[in-house]
């Protein structure tokens, strides 16, 4: 079985929330817990960690925070292709 590979949260990096969500399934709840709606939004690959941060007034720094948290919490459970962030449904 392939190894987990970690996906960066940095600054600026151009990752779409869209494309994170699909990589890492484990930072959903992070959106839905702070009343995001970019889960499910027709517009989530076009839109970094940065934007959304603006247009729901976050900071974006906690926001990354509390993703990397959601990221390690599933690293200590087993890891499983679904874990992992798995194939791309796409």
């Amino acid at each position: 079985m392939e190894e987990c590979m970690p996906i960066e949260i940095r600054p600026r990096d151009g990752l779409s929330v869209g494309r994170l969500m699909q990589r890492r399934p484990e930072t959903i709840g992070v959106f839905l817990r702070r009343g995001m709606y970019c889960v499910g939004c027709s517009v989530n690959l076009m839109h970094t960690l940065d934007e959304v941060c603006v247009i729901y007034r976050l900071d974006p720094d906690v926001l990354r925070n509390d993703l990397r948290a959601a990221i390690r919490e599933i690293g200590r459970s087993p890891k499983t292709p679904q874990a992992c962030g798995g194939p791309s449904p796409l």
